[in-house]
């Protein structure tokens, strides 16, 4: 039989985190998808965008536990999918790509460390 992939572990054994160095990522990646939404005229309180979040992190997992997964603009589009349920604010096709730098991308000094060796 031919090696066709080797999968990783990453949270809770590669990488460890704590809730207390999530927040300060949660609050970046909110306020850079608040700004790139602010770019394009679509003023959506914190709170919201933060839930649209948090749910679309919720589907990922749900995703991600029957074996499937999404490229970074399927994340947009869930992000936006989750923005839909609590607002009726329309985001333009153009703000997707800044949009997908501020859900999939972080500062190196917000990253989760990794576990031991």
């Amino acid at each position: 039989m031919k090696l066709q992939g080797v999968l990783f572990d990453l949270w809770g054994t590669l990488i460890h985190d704590t809730p207390e160095r999530g927040r300060p990522r949660q609050a970046w990646r909110t306020n850079g998808v608040r700004d790139v939404l602010l770019a394009y005229d679509v003023d959506i309180e914190y709170d919201v965008v933060l839930r649209a979040l948090d749910g679309a992190s919720r589907t990922l997992t749900g995703l991600h536990d029957t074996g499937r997964d999404t490229d970074s603009l399927g994340r947009v589009a869930i992000f936006i999918d989750e923005l839909a349920k609590e607002t009726t604010a329309r985001v333009p096709v153009d703000a997707y790509g800044g949009l997908e730098a501020a859900i999939t991308r972080m500062p190196l000094e917000l990253a989760p460390p990794a576990g031991p060796n």
